[in-house]
């Protein structure tokens, strides 16, 4: 079996995405919907979903858009993705 050993392109190989003709893009992506958001959490003091409006405000309008009874908001995927095999 014949081995391809390639250079990594920090070492000197062929990048697998030239950055000149194809940048890679901007992260996070936001605009001023997100920061009014951001703000109204900011300043209320209120951080928690258990305290907050925001949350749950997002949980029952993500439930409408899914068309799904509900919508619950998790700390990041790989606790969604445990929950969802759990159930």
């Amino acid at each position: 079996m014949a081995s391809r050993k390639a250079a990594l392109a920090i070492h000197g190989g062929t990048p697998v995405r030239d950055t000149t003709v194809r940048p890679w893009p901007a992260w996070p992506v936001w605009d001023s919907r997100e920061e009014e958001a951001l703000l109204r959490v900011l300043h209320s003091g209120k951080w928690g979903s258990h305290t907050g409006t925001e949350v749950h405000a997002f949980e029952e309008e993500f439930a409408r858009f899914q068309d799904a009874r509900y919508g619950i908001c998790n700390v990041n995927g790989t606790a969604s993705l445990e929950i969802a095999l759990r159930a």
